[in-house]
């Protein structure tokens, strides 16, 4: 049986820290699950890249604009490398950090990086959002990102 004084303290720390402890717990909770599926999630995302790229290059054989485009990871399994020579030029990163991937496109100006966030669900789904713009977009899918990321490479020069 607890002594009173005892349970005063037990109560008293129940009361002063349940909100911190709970943070504390949810947030171990929320970084096991990035741990376990933002990096699946990438790796899906390269592979559908590198399909979608074996496509584009197949849909432009024979054609004037036929520049093969190359996707091939860099010094470490985290960051990917996206180049083509010309029409368009293309020579980007898409990097995979634990909270988050990000996508550097240097011939879009110097400071044109795009942010996406990984979230998890209360189910431990795990979603990714483009940091701003009016309208941020959510990606549930890693073939939904991936095809967000050849349309903003490759749509985007259409409009030039």
């Amino acid at each position: 049986m607890t002594k009173d004084y005892i349970q005063e303290i037990a109560n008293g720390i129940k009361s002063k820290w349940h909100k911190e402890a709970d943070d504390l717990k949810t947030e171990e909770h929320r970084q096991s699950v990035l741990k376990s599926k933002g990096k699946p999630f990438f790796d899906d995302a390269i592979k559908t890249l590198q399909s979608d790229i074996n496509e584009l290059n197949e849909a432009l054989t024979g054609d004037t604009t036929s520049q093969t485009t190359t996707i091939a990871k860099a010094n470490d399994a985290q960051t990917w490398t996206i180049s083509r020579p010309h029409f368009p030029q293309v020579n980007s990163t898409l990097k995979y950090e634990t909270e988050q991937i990000s996508l550097s496109l240097p011939g879009k100006g110097s400071a044109h990086n795009e942010i996406y966030k990984f979230h998890v669900e209360k189910n431990n789904g795990l979603w990714l959002e483009r940091v701003y713009g009016e309208n941020p977009e959510k990606f549930r899918h890693p073939d939904e990102f991936a095809k967000h990321i050849m349309e903003t490479l490759f749509e985007a020069e259409k409009e030039k």
